[in-house]
């Protein structure tokens, strides 16, 4: 118990470095803010388990921001979102996700489009970057920013990608905590969800690495890209919230031909 309690207060404190990220003195300000609501989440977590609701949630209080990352400018949703600047946020990702050179790239769970953006700067215009976001309003960031640093190879698309062509129902989650929004259950008013190998043949996408961070969904995302997986071999960067996910997205890559090895920032390359 104290050690969580110790590890909480710890991260907390080395969230505070992504002040600096802020593009300008104001940006920094609202980080701030943003920082020393998020402090409370333990206290609105506990309203939530009681009430069914938090005390607040800080991304309808402080959002609108932007940051900077290398030579990139971003504008950030809010919640959490300026944490993903930090070197110590998925480092291996983002190494792994720059060093393919040219050739197709694919963003699955593109959030406000750092991934994207990286993949855009580290190839040339001759390579296609296909960014998937479901949430619009996480994909109204996306699409600034790719505007912002003039990522001429990039399309964005507002669908989620899944197993078979559906609606899917958006879950989102309360005060930015560690789980992000997602999606689920099948339902007539939802986002529409397409299998990626159908999207890539639309828009003649030949990938030649995949980054899926989809909350849960990864194992429905591979399922609808088994094609590519056996055709085009792309590398396959993912995250599995617990084991069981992460059996079932093995078996169904190494039946595709490929080898899983854990990064250490806890995500998984699957190679071909």
């Amino acid at each position: 118990m104290q050690d969580g309690v110790f590890g909480l207060v710890g991260g907390y404190v080395r969230s505070l470095e992504a002040i600096r990220c802020g593009k300008k003195n104001g940006d920094k300000l609202k980080i701030f803010v943003n920082r020393i609501l998020h402090a409370s989440y333990p206290l609105s977590l506990a309203s939530y388990r009681a009430l069914h609701k938090p005390l607040f949630e800080p991304r309808n209080l402080v959002s609108g921001y932007k940051c900077k990352y290398g030579e990139a400018v971003f504008a950030c949703p809010g919640g959490n979102s300026e944490l993903q600047f930090l070197n110590s946020f998925e480092p291996n990702v983002k190494r792994v996700i720059s060093k393919f050179g040219d050739g197709d790239a694919v963003d699955v769970g593109a959030n406000f489009g750092l991934h994207t953006i990286m993949m855009s700067k580290s190839r040339s215009d001759k390579s296609k970057i296909l960014a998937i976001e479901p949430d619009r309003s996480y994909y109204r960031c996306l699409a600034e920013n790719i505007a912002l640093n003039k990522c001429r190879n990039v399309t964005a698309l507002n669908i989620a990608a899944w197993s078979s062509t559906s609606k899917l129902a958006m879950r989102r989650h309360m005060f930015g905590g560690p789980m992000k929004d997602s999606v689920g259950e099948h339902t007539a008013n939802g986002i529409d969800a397409r299998p990626l190998d159908q999207v890539f043949l639309d828009y003649d996408i030949k990938p030649r690495v995949v980054k899926i961070d989809v909350e849960g969904a990864e194992y429905e995302v591979l399922l609808g890209m088994e094609r590519t997986l056996r055709a085009t071999r792309p590398s396959v960067i993912f995250e599995a919230l617990n084991r069981q996910a992460l059996a079932r997205c093995n078996s169904l890559l190494e039946v595709s031909g490929y080898s899983i090895s854990r990064l250490p920032d806890g995500n998984f390359l699957a190679l071909p």
